[in-house]
């Protein structure tokens, strides 16, 4: 902004800024003098509101009080007439004998055929006005017509010429026009007499009907209007449990106590002789002379004269209730009891679910804005009511819009006032500040003009013209300022061309640099690459031959064990036939023995020769050779089972190397160009494992065959054993040698036998002993074989520890990202990285996959088929799961890409199933190709394709 801007803008600012302030500071004054104004009369005016609703609520409800007392009064007052007294008396006379007076003109039989015919046709049960009081009267179901009609043939009687259109021809409503049958009976004529007075009453009054109510049979004697109720029983009549039925009970029991004042009444209830039409009754005992309740006399309640009161017979307006307005009862089930202004329908149907009801029905008197019935802001003054044998509550309301006329008239009242101040504060802040501008235009006017020369001159240098040139004369300040500002160009000048030679000088440097930084960088990320590579590959063959020497050596040790088992096979036969040998003379020695056992017991004593001692010895010495040949055996089946647990060893160090080479393979994969020499050395290092897993099923035959022939020559030494037991009796033999010889000397010859077999025995414990030197030998040369054997193994060991590490750097790659898990936990392939991660709700499910995917590794190892069946299992019901997860993310937030998702999923699906065929059919590859294709799946797709949707998702607030 220019000087002249300033200036202006600053001048004109300071004018508005205190136009401004005296402006609102009179609007703010006059604006919350109006607020005070119109808030004071809004309340006001809501308070006159409120205070009217409360009036009309207050007398509504005085004048239903008084209603309903005064038709208590008139219950009472008529019940001890003198009219209903006697004319209980006769017409309860009449009813119980017209049967008997009409007898030959009226058959009752044939009566209660017509009427049931006349009841379930359209006069009763099937009328039309049923259905409009259907949603009142819920659950409601007609019975059978015959179930309707008077127990007794006088009713019977009495039902023809009063209620059926064929006895009494005025339609349902006029049938109390009727002042009497004019057949001839008792009743008849009683009924001339009582019922115009009775009629004249309940008209005067408003009563819906008059009914007088035999006390002892509950028989309905007299009714005004004669419906359907007329002449039935209400102790065991179809109408018993209706309110008129409660209401003769509890006055009968009134009677019965001799309560003159009390009244009984019922809350309005569907009644069927009125088609359902909600109905309320009030009746008090009627006492004879005596003071015993003889009759109960009921009314129905006069619905008209209520609705009357609580309408104000339509005149709204005139009692302040506007156009809007209402008052009425409710009951407690918040029906109302009276009849809506704004209800759509019958008013008995609603259901007056506000605020207000419940407040009223419990006792509270109040009045707020709510919400009424049909849903509208209203403002309602409600109270109970106080009515003896009744609970109900009196509300009063009018639409919130209309109660508060008043006060919003005043309200727009009090806003066109303030708005016609604003606008007139506004005028004259504009005028003020028009005015003011114009002199400040003129003021800055006569300072701008040199200023602006100066401006033009800068332009021109600003715009490259350094040899531009100020014009015009100037003040002296201004004058000073532009020599300086010619000096100053003059330096720029000099300043521009000395900064463009720099410049042009450093371009063409940074130039020349640029491609040679990006070359040195490239170089250091690729010798890097090469050194890791170059590092990898030759640790892998070093470890790779090393574990090839240890193999081949390990086969050698092997062998020699063999031929060492082999040689001690034939060492064992030998000894088992000299055992055969000394067991055969052994026998002959005892037996003669026996016999000279015998020749002893018939001769008696003898004495031992010597060479019968030499015999006993040379078996001692044979006994003691067999027992130490048995320690070695025993030795030597210890050490073949050490072998056996040894290639287990390396059968699992095959098979954890495998598998690191598959992992080492896959990784190289996934670095693309830059791992192809790690594929290579991966793939060196599987075909390494794979002979040695090979080579190890071979050993480990070989040391089986060792085990049998072992335990096949424990077993020969163990029966050499018992045959020495046999050597210990005939030591026992030898210590009475020496009575046998003196006795008789036809035991000579036998002695001589025994030198000649014990010189044979001594023979063939010498070969045992020579055999049993052997054996220990060759025991000898396996357990060195054995240490050989263990130390081989503990260098393949290490190697293979040290495999593992160079394939974790292979693994690893120049990102740094890895998926392998740490070499010292066996018995986990892979583990959890954050460069998996995805949406919460994703990575708990791909959490899962390398849950699955460590427990094929572990079943693997441990040759667990029934563990892998169950893993695959869990596999299939993962990628269901996991996968429609994905594809109805994919479906609601419309993902571009989802069908070709779809397609690798499927793929994915088809192999697992291939996998699964592969495991039941019994191929032992299966389990690494499957974890093969799991790992591949973790870096190729989680890594890759599903980082792919899930920026999409996060833009779309999916989490």
């Amino acid at each position: 902004m220019t000087l002249k801007r300033n200036v202006m803008v600053g001048f004109i600012l300071a004018l508005f800024v205190t136009c401004t302030l005296i402006a609102g500071v009179n609007w703010y004054f006059a604006h919350d003098g109006m607020n005070g104004i119109g808030d004071t009369a809004v309340e006001a005016m809501k308070d006159r509101a409120r205070g009217q609703l409360e009036s009309i609520r207050s007398a509504k409800a005085l004048h239903i009080e008084d209603l309903f007392q005064r038709i208590r009064n008139q219950t009472r007052t008529l019940a001890e007439s003198l009219t209903v007294r006697g004319g209980r008396n006769d017409t309860e006379c009449g009813y119980f004998t017209v049967q008997g007076e009409t007898t030959g003109a009226l058959d009752a039989k044939a009566l209660r055929g017509k009427l049931t015919e006349d009841y379930a046709g359209a006069n009763y049960l099937a009328n039309p006005t049923f259905a409009t009081h259907a949603r009142t009267a819920k659950g409601y179901a007609p019975r059978p017509a015959e179930t309707y009609l008077p127990k007794d043939a006088n009713g019977i009687i009495l039902q023809a010429m009063y209620v059926a259109p064929f006895g009494q021809p005025q339609p349902a409503g006029e049938k109390h026009r009727l002042d009497a049958n004019p057949l001839a009976s008792t009743y008849n004529t009683l009924h001339r007499k009582y019922h115009p007075i009775l009629r004249n009453y309940l008209t005067t009054f408003g009563y819906y009907d008059i009914f007088i109510i035999d006390a002892a049979s509950g028989v309905i004697v007299y009714t005004v209007f004669k419906e359907k109720d007329y002449a039935t029983s209400l102790l065991t009549g179809p109408y018993r449990d209706t309110g008129l039925g409660a209401v003769f009970r509890e006055a009968v029991e009134n009677g019965r106590k001799g309560r003159r004042d009390a009244v009984s009444i019922s809350d309005f209830a569907p009644y069927e002789p009125s088609y359902n039409a909600p109905a309320a009754f009030i009746a008090a005992p009627v006492f004879d002379d005596r003071g015993t309740c003889q009759a109960v006399l009921a009314f129905q309640m006069p619905v008209d004269n209520i609705d009357r009161i609580m309408t104000s017979n339509g005149r709204w307006q005139e009692v302040g209730l506007g156009t809007t307005g209402e008052t009425y009862l409710v009951g407690p089930d918040m029906h109302p009891r009276s009849k809506l202004r704004a209800a759509s329908g019958a008013s008995d149907e609603v259901v007056v679910d506000s605020e207000a009801a419940p407040k009223a029905l419990g006792g509270e008197s109040g009045t707020a804005t709510i919400r009424d019935y049909r849903g509208k802001n209203v403002l309602a003054a409600w109270q109970p009511l106080r009515l003896e044998g009744l609970h109900y509550g009196l509300i009063a309301e009018i639409d919130i819009d209309e109660a508060l006329l008043a006060a919003s008239k005043i309200t727009a009242a009090r806003q066109g006032a303030e708005a016609r101040t604003l606008w007139g504060t506004l005028l004259v802040l504009a005028l003020g500040t028009l005015l003011g501008s114009g002199i400040a235009i003129r003021l800055v006017g006569a300072l701008s003009r040199p200023l602006q020369r100066l401006q033009v001159y800068a332009g021109d240098v600003a715009a490259g013209n350094l040899d531009a040139r100020p014009e015009g004369q100037y003040p002296a300040e201004l004058d000073a300022m532009r020599h300086s500002i010619e000096s100053m160009v003059q330096n720029l000048r000099m300043r521009i061309h000395e900064a463009d030679a720099k410049r042009m000088e450093a371009a063409d440097s940074a130039q020349a640099h640029r491609p040679l930084d990006k070359a040195r960088a490239s170089e250091t990320r690729i010798k890097g690459l090469m050194e890791r590579m170059t590092g990898g590959g030759s640790k892998a063959r070093s470890v790779s031959e090393h574990v090839s020497r240890s193999i081949n050596d390990l086969t050698a040790q092997v062998h020699t064990i063999t031929q060492a088992v082999e040689t001690q096979r034939h060492r064992m036969d030998d000894t088992a036939q000299a055992m055969d040998t000394m067991r055969t003379m052994v026998s002959d020695v005892a037996d003669n023995w026996r016999a000279a056992e015998q020749a002893d017991l018939s001769r008696g004593h003898g004495s031992r020769a010597p060479r019968e001692w030499a015999a006993v010895a040379s078996i001692g010495q044979v006994r003691e050779r067999i027992e130490r040949l048995n320690t070695a055996m025993a030795r030597l089946g210890e050490e073949a089972d050490s072998i056996g647990k040894v290639m287990s060893v390396i059968s699992d160090i095959a098979d954890q190397t495998n598998l690191l080479a598959l992992n080492a393979a896959i990784e190289a994969a996934r670095a693309g160009d830059a791992g192809r020499g790690f594929a290579v050395v991966a793939d060196e290092v599987r075909k390494l494992a794979e002979k040695t897993m090979q080579a190890t099923g071979e050993v480990g035959s070989a040391v089986t065959r060792i085990q049998t022939h072992t335990r096949d020559n424990i077993a020969a030494v163990e029966t050499a054993m018992r045959e020495r037991t046999a050597s210990a009796d005939a030591t026992a033999s030898g210590r009475v040698m020496d009575d046998i010889v003196s006795r008789v000397d036809e035991t000579a010859g036998m002695v001589q036998s025994i030198a000649a077999a014990s010189d044979q025995q001594a023979a063939a414990a010498t070969m045992v002993g020579r055999n049993v030197e052997e054996v220990n030998a060759i025991a000898g040369d396996t357990a060195a074989s054995m240490s050989h054997f263990a130390g081989t193994l503990e260098d393949i060991f290490s190697q293979v520890q040290e495999l593992f590490s160079m394939i974790e750097v292979i693994s690893t790659g120049e990102e740094g990202v890895s998926v392998l898990a740490d070499t010292g936990d066996a018995d986990v392939l892979v583990k959890w990285s954050e460069d998996l991660a995805n949406l919460p709700s994703i990575d708990t499910q791909h959490k899962r996959l390398v849950d699955y995917i460590n427990d094929l590794y572990r079943a693997a190892r441990r040759r667990d088929m029934d563990k892998g069946t169950e893993v695959f299992d869990a596999l299939k019901n993962y990628a269901v799961e996991h996968f429609g997860y994905e594809e109805r993310l994919f479906a609601d937030y419309a993902y571009p890409e989802a069908t070709r998702h779809k397609e690798i999923h499927r793929r994915f699906v088809e192999t697992v199933l291939k996998w699964e065929k592969q495991l039941a059919a019994g191929d032992p590859e299966v389990v690494m190709t499957t974890l093969r294709g799991l790992v591949d799946w973790l870096v190729n797709h989680i890594m890759k394709e599903d980082k792919k949707y899930e920026a999409y998702l996060r833009e779309r607030g999916v989490s």
